[in-house]
């Protein structure tokens, strides 16, 4: 995810107005693949599309059922 901030800065020509904030809500099925992936927030350009297709690839233990959860993210400039 680092990476999608990363490559999304770099093409904004390394221009960030304060903070990025995103929650990433993850559903897992009981294979434990993702079977769907949404954000909340807005990131720089196709950011967040690069953290949904990334979260896609993710793998969990199998279960007795499908999870659902979700998580925040905070992106800041460097000093």
């Amino acid at each position: 995810l680092q990476r999608c901030y990363e490559s999304a800065l770099r093409a904004a020509g390394g221009r960030q107005d304060g903070a990025i904030k995103i929650t990433v809500a993850v559903n897992v099925g009981e294979s434990g693949t993702v079977k769907s992936v949404s954000t909340k927030g807005t990131g720089l350009g196709n950011m967040t599309e690069c953290m949904k297709t990334s979260v896609k690839r993710w793998r969990f233990p199998q279960s007795g059922g499908e999870s659902e959860f979700e998580f925040p993210l905070v992106f800041q400039p460097g000093a």
